[in-house]
């Protein structure tokens, strides 16, 4: 079986992202079509061309650098000038901007290893397509996958429109003459301490937007390739649950005490079952061993980011009727929104861009955490008949 899969990854390597797709099985391919969309337009799906993947990164890479050197000049600068609200309207960002630069660092350092988990998974879905009991039980996983995926996609976009699109609205809105913001001229984060924003605003405005688009692909593809994956190993733990529910067939009156090996049909069982066992063993370690470090390194950057906003919420709220109401009578507003939705609840634009941002970050807490719990469940299945 390694044979066939060396030699299968070997053919890969020599054809194009379009034959490639053509290898694929049609209806595997229906259920991973966003996330080879997704990886697609930041170069790093792992069947695209050499050529295509570089013109790619020589576009999209740039953007995010220049926005991380941006936010964290701002960050710095903002500390040097004693400017309290620019830090803290900073801090998040920036966080997030690092959080998102360590999967995207992660997936090209460990690219071959999600590569292969990719191919596996092919070889798997020809393997188990030929019984339709356990192809059904795959579809069934990839489904839920799907569904899950195309819920986050959908939501985290929604949540993040916000924030990258408020600054542009207010601009529209000033054209057009229904505001005035000559004296305040906003920005998604708060540069003005180490960039001359009136002298490079449009350019500035325009960064910004795309740079915060480019880091919320690199949330969306990336953690719904790491779907896909967990997805393919709870489908494998399904079909080893089902083959030790039907390992011992009850209804055979008359049994061979001394079998042949082939033609023991419980050997044959036991055989099948440690030969998928094992598999299931080696997909996982090759997850956990792409994975684990940047897992701890996204986790820790997030759960900063919402103990911070929470902290603040606790220190550096204000005394006006609509905040007090709102934390007496909903107590839950002050964990969705952070602080600086709380402090700003006047200021609707920004308390707006902030709602939407702490937002983002439990959603993404929430599908960080879900694929680890579904593969869990899928686990303990299996032991129910050991």
């Amino acid at each position: 079986m390694a044979t066939g899969q060396s030699s299968a990854s070997d053919h890969r390597n020599s054809t194009s992202v379009g034959i490639e797709i053509l290898e694929m099985d049609s209806a595997q391919y229906g259920y991973l079509r966003l996330n080879k969309y997704l990886l697609f337009i930041m170069g790093i799906w792992p069947y695209q061309t050499v050529w295509h993947r570089s013109f790619v990164s020589l576009i999209f890479i740039p953007v995010i650098a220049a926005q991380l050197i941006l936010q964290a000049g701002g960050f710095v600068t903002a500390i040097i000038a004693d400017d309290l609200e620019a830090f803290l309207e900073s801090f998040a960002p920036l966080m997030i901007s690092f959080m998102c630069i360590a999967k995207y660092i992660n997936f090209f350092y460990n690219f071959e290893q999600m590569r292969r988990l990719l191919d596996i998974m092919q070889d798997d879905w020809r393997i188990y397509k030929k019984r339709a009991n356990e192809y059904d039980l795959l579809n069934e996983q990839y489904a839920i996958g799907k569904r899950f995926v195309t819920g986050f996609v959908v939501s985290l976009l929604g949540f993040i429109t916000p924030f990258a699109t408020v600054p542009l609205v207010l601009n529209a809105a000033d054209a057009l003459g229904l505001c005035n913001i000559s004296d305040n001229r906003p920005l998604a984060f708060r540069i003005e301490h180490f960039v001359d924003v009136d002298k490079y605003y449009n350019v500035l405005l325009i960064h910004s937007f795309f740079g915060t688009i480019g880091y919320t692909l690199i949330t969306l593809s990336l953690n719904c390739m790491m779907v896909a994956y967990v997805i393919h190993e709870s489908g494998l733990c399904e079909i080893l649950r089902v083959r030790l529910e039907n390992f011992v067939e009850i209804d055979t009156a008359d049994v061979d005490l001394h079998p042949g090996k082939r033609g023991d049909k419980w050997y044959e069982n036991a055989r099948d079952c440690v030969l998928l066992h094992k598999h299931i063993i080696e997909f996982a370690d090759i997850l956990e061993d792409a994975n684990t470090t940047c897992y701890f390194i996204v986790i820790g950057f997030d759960m900063i980011c919402i103990s911070f906003t929470q902290f603040q919420v606790r220190t550096r709220l204000t005394s006006s009727f609509i905040t007090n109401y709102l934390l007496t009578f909903v107590p839950l507003v002050s964990f969705v929104l952070g602080d600086q939705t709380v402090i700003n609840l006047e200021n609707l634009p920004l308390a707006l861009r902030y709602v939407s941002l702490s937002v983002c970050l439990l959603c993404d807490l929430l599908f960080i955490s879900w694929p680890g719990q579904h593969l869990t469940n899928s686990s303990e299945r299996i032991f129910e008949f050991t």
